[in-house]
């Protein structure tokens, strides 16, 4: 069984973008109460209602230009008009009407905003200060301040929180206690830019010393977000939960608010938490198996039931950022935090593209970093290997007879035998059985015709297979008849790209396969192909 390390990663996942979103939809607010407090001192000034409005209204937009648009200045402008317009007709004005409003107007605009994030991220912030913050707030009956200020924060959290883990995947625990302190300062960092705007027109010193005081909370917030990265468990992993579970905690969360205005007690409060942990809870982990769309080239993740987690190879000629946009988000989405394993077959850049990045600059910790046991050591195996010892817990060879053993499942290495002598990358790619109760796949690398002889005395022992990765993204020069044959394998999942330069998969290597009675799944086709079990049952659909 292959040694487990012990050294841990010190990077800790950047959380500040992730607090940063979730303050903005925030500013929407600030800018609508700074355009309308623009209004009413226009209106003191004399100015009437309409040009008291068109200034409020400008105010608004010119922020909205500065700051690239985007919904919560749209929403902002769309609730000031109409707060506006209630103050002009004698009318009372509800936050929660006006937002509805501004959402209406927004959908019959563009109805695809309803997918969007920030859209959803921004309403929701809006209903967690209306309703759920309000509510909390009157629930203690509190004129403190700072007690206030954490109530509303928590009821921002309370409204964002399901969306933050649906879209990003990981949680900033210590947001809460961050937004304490930002929010209330963000409109005076907003009335620090433009009256540094304003002045700095004029002089550049009266607009260095008119932006100072929003530089410098700026710089605070700065401070405060590094000093988060430090703390230990300052981020949690929660992966994507289940669509479903969140509408579940809306509705929960509905009613609970809805109990708590009713007949306000303080212990009553505490309700509001029960949904948030509903939706915490993590699935419990069960056998799956994932061939990742990474164009021209490979990457396959497998988690056993017991929680092990596997990454073999990931990399790509055709997609120069797989880690950013792919690999790292798919592992966080499923809640991952720490590959137990990443076992690579061999150096190609298609197959170890990501790996680089997943030990350069990721938030992902590896435990174990497995090479293949060659001879053929070149400049991209050194690299790599010096890459690895640098940032893994425990790099190793791997070789034939090696076994990750989980609580219920086998990993085997079958190829390349230990120090195994050849010429080419491709023919000393990790071969690997997985096995799952009754369920066997085989995962090929990149190896030739030549090497899947040489190993056949190694397949029979599990033939026939459930599954099998082709070599070489279907290469003409693999997946031979004789090899076929032998493993007989009930679906064959082929890893290339669209359109790609080489001509994977090779028709005549197509004719082979499908004359071994083969169902064949590629993910230039369908995308990323799932394989799970249930009931005893092999289940393989792709995704994108």
């Amino acid at each position: 069984m292959l040694g487990l390390g012990v050294r841990k990663n010190p990077f800790i996942y950047e959380v500040m973008p992730s607090i940063l979103y979730r303050v903005k939809p925030q500013t929407g607010l600030h800018i609508s109460l700074l355009g309308m407090g623009l209004y009413k001192l226009l209106r003191r000034c004399g100015a009437g209602d309409v040009a008291s409005m068109a200034g409020g209204a400008a105010f608004i937009i010119f922020y909205g230009l500065m700051t690239g648009g985007g919904v919560s200045q749209t929403r902002a402008l769309i609730m000031f008009i109409t707060a506006v317009y209630a103050n002009v007709a004698n009318r009372s004005y509800d936050m929660m009407s006006g937002a509805s409003l501004s959402a209406v107007i927004m959908l019959a605009d563009c109805p695809y905003l309803v997918h969007n994030s920030g859209f959803q991220l921004s309403f929701a912030a809006v209903f967690g200060i209306t309703c759920i913050s309000s509510t909390l707030c009157k629930a203690f009956d509190s004129r403190n301040r700072i007690l206030n200020s954490l109530l509303s924060g928590i009821g921002i959290q309370l409204a964002t929180i399901p969306l933050i883990m649906y879209y990003y995947y990981r949680i900033p625990v210590l947001s809460v206690l961050l937004n304490m302190i930002v929010v209330p300062l963000m409109t005076i960092v907003m009335i620090s830019g433009i009256s540094g705007i304003i002045a700095g027109s004029i002089n550049t010193v009266f607009g260095t010393i008119a932006i100072g005081p929003g530089a410098m909370i700026l710089k605070l917030y700065e401070k405060m977000c590094e000093g988060n990265l430090k703390i230990n468990g300052s981020v949690y992993t929660c992966g994507q939960p289940a669509a479903w579970r969140i509408i579940v905690y809306y509705i929960v969360l509905g009613f609970v608010i809805y109990y708590i205005s009713q007949k306000p007690h303080r212990l009553k409060t505490l309700l509001a938490l029960i949904p948030l942990i509903f939706i915490l809870i993590k699935p419990r982990p069960h056998f799956e198996m994932d061939f990742l769309d990474v164009g021209q080239g490979d990457g396959i993740f497998v988690r056993m039931e017991d929680g092990t987690t596997i990454l073999v190879d990931s990399g790509s000629t055709d997609n120069s950022r797989l880690y950013e946009y792919t690999l790292e988000p798919f592992l966080l989405s499923r809640g991952v935090d720490e590959l137990d394993y990443v076992i690579v077959t061999h150096c190609d850049n298609d197959h170890i593209s990501a790996l680089k990045a997943l030990l350069n600059e990721s938030v992902i910790h590896v435990t174990n970093f497995c090479m293949p046991s060659t001879t053929c050591i070149d400049d991209a195996y050194e690299d790599l290997w010096e890459l690895a010892s640098e940032s893994a817990s425990n790099i190793m060879e791997i070789y034939a007879g090696m076994r990750i053993q989980t609580a219920d499942g086998t990993v085997t290495c079958i190829h390349p035998s230990y120090q195994y002598k050849c010429d080419d990358r491709n023919d000393y790619s990790t071969t690997l059985v997985v096995q799952y109760g009754e369920f066997t796949a085989l995962l090929t690398g990149d190896i030739s015709s030549e090497q899947e002889k040489e190993i056949l005395p190694y397949v029979q022992p599990y033939a026939p297979f459930d599954l099998l990765k082709a070599a070489h993204h279907g290469s003409k020069y693999s997946s031979c008849t004789e090899f076929l044959d032998e493993v007989s394998p009930l679906a064959c999942i082929i890893s290339c790209g669209i359109d790609n330069s080489y001509g994977h998969p090779h028709t005549e290597t197509m004719d082979r396969i499908n004359a071994a009675g083969s169902e064949i799944y590629r993910t230039d086709e369908i995308g990323a192909v799932l394989v799970n079990l249930r009931d005893g049952k092999v289940n393989i659909n792709g995704y994108r």
